[in-house]
């Protein structure tokens, strides 16, 4: 996974245990080493890192040494920034935020906040949350989960949810959001080879692409670029693509596909050029021709660097079965309902 700090000064390749930093030309700045794999990072603006792990950590840096640390119950699964918090989803369905100087410092007991550590929960789900985005106007959550839902919850009133973008029938992978002439959109990615964008205020579907029925679809980045959506798609463990679509007024045209016969773990968009994080572990950029091997310092060889397989997790089940004795992996069943 590669992600950019809010200015794109920073990028961060996730290899293994570790996150090794980048500047925006892909100078090597150095890494962090964590006891267990990344699942996800991000520098904050106040140039901070977090970093969540497989050991269901939270680890906060400053200048490539941990300061905080926090145990959550369940393992995190995504991070972003908000009102200078950070926002942690969880695999029990559950978002966090948390201020840092309410996370234990790296001196105290990581447990600190075991018995208090509900407060800070914001909204929920019943099912595995794949990942959070924040809008461009930081007054909405979306949420994608492994139930194929997409939510859109208004911030900070997070006890209101403004819409559902319904469509998907599969586990939905990821979610990025964006504008058109001012109107909020979300791009997502599913397990049953679509791709969707919504309007975020009602939830509407504005366009659709239909892949092969079996591709795992992953959004790495949207951008708005020369009056046109450019979305960075990847279709797991087999190719990506570029997909340009016009913007008219505030509509969208029709799609251009630029296929590319790579597997990636990743990418982002730059002011003029596109970065991915190729199978053969190197950074590319891609218009360019410039490539580098990902550095390991500090990587424990004993980890496979495969990051999230969406494909191991997908889940083929009739609408009428869908909630009958799910349970999450870590803990007892969730809430039985019957069928009518």
């Amino acid at each position: 996974m590669l992600k950019f700090n809010e200015d794109k000064s920073v990028l961060l390749a996730l290899y293994k245990n570790t996150v090794q930093i980048y500047s925006q030309n892909i100078e090597y700045k150095g890494c962090i080493t964590c006891n267990s794999l990344v699942i996800d990072a991000l520098e904050l603006s106040n140039k901070m890192v977090v970093v969540l792990c497989d050991d269901k950590t939270v680890n906060i840096y400053n200048d490539k040494v941990l300061t905080h640390h926090l145990l959550l119950t369940k393992k995190p699964t995504s991070v972003c920034e908000i009102d200078n918090q950070i926002l942690v989803s969880d695999k029990f369905g559950d978002v966090y935020k948390f201020k840092i100087d309410e996370i234990p410092l790296a001196t105290e007991d990581i447990n600190k906040l075991k018995d208090t550590i509900a407060q800070n929960i914001i909204l929920a789900h019943f099912s595995v949350i794949n990942q959070i985005e924040i809008t461009k106007k930081k007054n909405a959550i979306i949420t994608c989960d492994r139930d194929e839902k997409v939510r859109v919850t208004r911030y900070p009133r997070t006890d209101i949810i403004q819409s559902f973008c319904y469509g998907f029938v599969e586990l939905v992978t990821s979610c990025k959001c964006e504008e058109i002439n001012n109107i909020p959109i979300v791009v997502c990615g599913s397990c049953d080879g679509t791709m969707r964008i919504y309007k975020i205020e009602n939830g509407e579907e504005i366009k659709m692409k239909q892949f092969d029925k079996n591709d795992v679809v992953i959004i790495y980045d949207v951008a708005v670029m020369n009056e046109e959506l450019h979305i960075l798609v990847g279709i797991e463990n087999k190719n990506y693509c570029i997909i340009k679509i016009p913007i008219i007024g505030s509509n969208l045209g029709e799609m251009q596909i630029e296929q590319r016969e790579c597997i990636i773990k990743g990418g982002k968009f730059t002011k003029d050029d596109y970065i991915i994080y190729n199978s053969d572990d190197q950074l590319v950029f891609v218009n360019k021709n410039q490539k580098i091997n990902i550095h390991t310092d500090g990587a424990n060889n004993s980890f496979k660097n495969e990051g999230i397989l969406y494909e191991t997790l997908r889940k083929n089940i009739s609408p009428k079965q869908r909630f009958i004795n799910i349970e999450d992996e870590e803990t007892e069943p969730q809430k039985i309902f019957k069928n009518d």
